[in-house]
C-alpha cells in the first residue's frame, strides 16, 4: 500500500483525518486494502467504491451547474427589478407632485366646497353654469384617477421591493447548497484520489479482476444474442406495438432512489484512465437493498435465464423492442407471461462482497444495441 493511503489510515484510526460519511468510505477502503492487499473481494470491493464515487462526482458536479444556473438568474431578475423599482419611485414622485399641484390650483378641499357652489351660482348664463358643473365633475374625476393612480403604483412599489428580498433570500439559500455541495464534491474527489492510489498499487490483481468482469459481460451478451433470436422469431405478443413513441418518456426500471454508476457503449473510467469498460446497457445503483425491478413497457416475458453467479434475468417482448433487466436476486413473473407498464419483474441482488444493490438495465431493437440514457425519462 502507498505511504500517502497508510499515513490517512493511522489519521483516521486516530479520528483526526476527516469527519462525515465520505471519510467513513476512506477509512474503511483504505483499511481493507491494507490489511489484505491481494485479496481479489478487497480489491472488488474498493473498484466498486471509486465507481460509486465517481458517478456521485458527476451528479455532484451538475448540481453545482444547475446552482450556478440558478444564482444567475436571479441576478439578472433582480437588476430587471432594480430598473422597475426605480421608475416606479420616479412615476409615483411625479404623480404625488402633479396631484399637489393641481389641487392647490384648484382648491379642491372641503373648505373649497361652498367657493365652489358660489362660483356656480354666480353664472350669468345657464350655459356657462354648465360648463362650470362639467368641469367640477372633471376635477372631481382626475382627482379620483390620480388617487387609485398613486395607490396602485405604490402597490406596485411595495411588490417590487417584497419580490427584490424575497429573491436576495433565495440567493443566499443557494450560496450556502453551493458552498455545502463544493465541500461535498472536493470530499469526493479527495476520497477517489485515495482510491486511485490504492488500486494502482495492484495492477496485476487488478487486470485481472478486470477481465474476469469482461469476460462476464461478453458471456451476458451472446446470451442475450442468442434469445434476442429466438425471441424474434417466436408469434408476436399481443400487445400494442407502440414502443416507438416512448423514446424520452419510459419510466425507470426500478423503484426508489438511485444512482447512474454505469453509462452506454464504451467509457474510459473518470479516475483509472487506462481502464476502458464496454457495456451493452447501463447500470444503476439502487440506493435501498432489496429494490424492486419494474417493466418500463407493457410486454410479454420473452426469456428468463440464469448467470453463471446464479443471478436471473428477465427478457421482454414490446413488439420488434426488447427490455433486458439483469442482476436479480428474485423474479416475479413467469415466461409468456403478459405484463403491464410499472409491474414488478423481481427484487435486484445486493452483492455481498461491495454490499451494492444494481440493476444492469438494457433496450435493444431487435440485435441492435439501443442507448437506454435516451429512452429513459429522468426526470420522471
Amino acid at each position: 500500500m502507498n505511504s500517502f493511503g497508510s499515513i490517512l489510515m493511522r489519521r483516521c484510526i486516530k479520528g483526526i483525518a476527516c469527519s462525515g460519511p465520505v471519510c467513513i468510505i476512506v477509512c474503511l477502503v483504505t483499511g481493507l486494502l491494507s490489511v489484505h492487499a491481494g485479496n481479489e473481494t478487497e480489491l472488488e470491493r474498493a473498484l466498486a467504491a471509486l465507481t460509486d464515487i465517481a458517478a456521485r462526482v458527476t451528479e455532484q458536479e451538475h448540481k453545482l451547474a444547475q446552482l450556478e444556473v440558478q444564482i444567475r438568474n436571479i441576478d439578472h431578475e433582480r437588476e430587471s427589478l432594480d430598473v422597475q423599482t426605480r421608475n416606479a419611485e420616479w412615476r409615483l414622485l411625479h404623480l404625488r407632485k402633479q396631484y399637489a399641484m393641481v389641487a392647490r390650483a384648484t382648491q379642491f378641499s372641503r373648505a373649497s366646497t361652498r367657493g365652489g357652489l358660489a362660483r356656480l351660482l354666480s353664472a350669468t348664463t345657464v350655459r356657462q353654469a354648465w360648463k362650470r358643473v362639467m368641469l367640477h365633475r372633471q376635477l372631481a374625476k382626475w382627482r379620483i384617477d390620480r388617487l387609485d393612480a398613486v395607490s396602485a403604483h405604490r402597490n406596485q412599489l411595495r411588490q417590487l421591493r417584497q419580490r427584490n428580498a424575497s429573491l436576495l433570500a433565495e440567493k443566499r439559500d443557494l450560496w450556502r447548497q453551493t458552498t455545502a455541495a463544493q465541500q461535498q464534491l472536493q470530499s469526493r474527489l479527495d476520497v477517489a484520489s485515495v482510491l486511485v492510489a490504492s488500486l494502482s498499487s495492484e495492477g496485476a490483481a487488478l487486470n485481472s479482476l478486470l477481465a474476469e468482469k469482461r469476460s462476464h459481460a461478453l458471456q451476458l451478451e451472446q446470451n442475450l444474442d442468442h434469445l434476442t433470436d429466438r425471441a424474434m422469431q417466436a408469434k408476436m405478443p399481443d400487445v400494442p406495438d407502440d414502443f416507438t413513441a416512448m423514446r424520452g418518456k419510459l419510466p425507470m426500471p426500478l423503484q426508489g432512489a438511485w444512482t447512474l454508476v454505469g453509462h452506454f457503449g464504451r467509457n474510459r473510467h473518470p479516475q483509472l484512465r487506462y481502464v476502458t469498460t464496454e457495456n451493452s446497457g447501463i447500470d444503476l445503483l439502487a440506493h435501498a437493498s432489496a429494490a424492486h425491478v419494474l417493466a418500463v413497457h407493457q410486454g410479454q416475458v420473452s426469456a428468463i435465464f440464469s448467470e453463471d453467479d446464479n443471478h436471473s434475468v428477465v427478457m421482454l417482448r414490446h413488439g420488434r423492442f426488447l427490455s433486458v433487466y439483469g442482476n436479480l436476486e428474485q423474479v416475479s413473473v413467469k415466461q409468456g407471461q403478459l405484463v403491464s407498464e410499472g409491474q414488478i419483474l423481481g427484487i435486484i441482488h445486493t452483492e455481498h462482497a461491495t454490499g451494492r444493490t444494481v440493476l444492469h438495465f438494457e433496450l435493444r431493437r431487435e440485435r441492435d444495441k439501443l442507448n437506454p440514457e435516451s429512452w429513459l425519462d429522468f426526470k420522471h
